[in-house]
């Protein structure tokens, strides 16, 4: 899959619909963190580049509040292992609001500073885990931020991307 820069590369298990859009409902609404690293686990399975470190898109802290945990951390916990990779956060959020529900424009007009990179070296080559990619701006801004800090390419693996 072809995302632009500043992204390197990336992969999706398919396309937001069917099962696999109900498996990442579960995972992020379902209350259960055992199918975000079910998840996971196939994310690792279809990886073909090596990397030095995996890292996952931050959810919004009232989101993680609500549901009890972070879908997407655990989804990038479970990739990592499978990966036998290290695993850490490399990304905070500034609350920017939900991007559910905002048109194609209004998701690519996040802005650049909606992310800040964590204290810590960022090593060459990351790979960034998130659920689902609609228009790729959350993802091409993670990108680059981590590549500002010093990472030389960014791989992307999500669960799903809407067609």
């Amino acid at each position: 899959m072809r995302l632009g820069a500043p992204i390197t590369g990336g992969w999706v298990l398919g396309p937001y619909e069917g099962t696999l859009r109900e498996l990442i409902r579960a995972a992020k609404y379902g209350g259960d963190p055992r199918v975000a690293h079910h998840l996971g686990r196939w994310m690792a399975q279809m990886m073909p580049e090596h990397v030095d470190l995996v890292s996952w898109v931050p959810t919004r802290w009232t989101k993680q509040l609500s549901r009890g945990f972070d879908a997407v951390r655990a989804m990038s916990t479970s990739t990592a292992r499978g990966l036998h990779r290290p695993h850490r956060e490399t990304l905070s959020r500034h609350d920017w609001g939900s991007q559910v529900g905002r048109t194609r424009a209004e998701r690519r007009a996040l802005a650049p500073d909606a992310f800040v990179v964590k204290r810590g070296s960022i090593p060459s080559t990351v790979l960034l885990i998130d659920d689902v990619i609609t228009t790729g701006t959350t993802l091409r801004v993670c990108a680059g931020r981590l590549r500002a800090a010093g990472a030389k390419q960014v791989f992307v693996l999500a669960a799903a991307r809407r067609m």
